[in-house]
């Protein structure tokens, strides 16, 4: 038996920013920035309180979260300054862990 695709997928765009073809995120400047998946761990029922300070951090962006884990991405001008964007997170009242998915800078 032949499995066919379903049109959609077949048509749906690749995912954007494609690092293979060196588009990458880029600062006001026009300059490569370093990007991070973060997921953070919160204690039992902090999600809430944890989501409201997190907002108040610079260049990180929340995009969802589930049970006591919340995915962010962070964005810098360096590896050293997104190293600081996690300590950041981890300083965060109520955080028990910051693990790193993705890290990355385009050169």
């Amino acid at each position: 038996m032949r499995v066919q695709r379903p049109e959609v997928l077949a048509t749906s765009p690749p995912p954007w920013p494609s690092p293979a073809k060196g588009e990458g995120t880029f600062n006001k400047k026009g300059e490569k920035m370093a990007i991070a998946s973060v997921v953070v761990a919160t204690e039992a029922g902090a999600v809430e309180v944890v989501l409201a300070q997190l907002a108040q951090l610079p260049n990180t962006e929340v995009h969802g979260s589930k049970e006591n884990q919340i995915v962010t991405v962070i964005e810098a001008d360096s590896i050293a300054a997104l190293s600081e964007g996690m300590q950041r997170l981890a300083a965060v009242a109520q955080v028990i862990g910051v693990y790193p998915v993705y890290a990355g800078q385009e050169e």
